[in-house]
């Protein structure tokens, strides 16, 4: 990579000019308190802008519409009570742009399937109804 005058630039701040920049970050749907992982304190964050407009993603607004709505509401819910390991394993090599994959450990429980005695759902589900007197649109 060049500027407009010809230097090479020097992406990773190596002190050598023509190297790609690279940075890691990450995108977790629902985390509004960026600590990597999507729970009350990212539920409370919706729930205090709720309805509202003119907000950002650490308002609740995690479809970059600018308003926190039910919408949002369904992206934190998809992915409540997940995370993200806190920094990339030792001997990874990071790729330009890509965010984490979670640790297998952190997906799949140790616990035998055997000794689940109970579900609970984490929301309670939502029923969507038709308003009275609207009309069905499409088949």
């Amino acid at each position: 990579m060049q500027d407009l005058a010809g230097n090479l630039l020097d992406g990773n701040s190596d002190g050598t000019g023509g190297d790609d920049f690279s940075f890691m970050f990450y995108q977790l749907g629902g985390d509004a308190t960026r600590d990597r992982k999507v729970d009350f304190n990212d539920l409370v964050k919706l729930a205090q802008n709720y309805n509202t407009s003119g907000k950002v993603w650490p308002d609740g607004d995690f479809n970059g519409d600018g308003t926190v709505d039910f919408n949002d509401l369904v992206i934190l819910a998809q992915n409540y009570n997940t995370f993200l390991p806190a920094t990339p394993a030792a001997g990874l090599v990071a790729i330009a742009g890509a965010a984490p994959m979670p640790a297998l450990s952190s997906v799949f429980s140790s616990t035998p399937v055997k000794a689940v005695k109970k579900v609970v759902p984490v929301m309670p589900p939502v029923v969507v109804k038709r308003p009275v007197g609207a009309k069905r649109v499409g088949r």
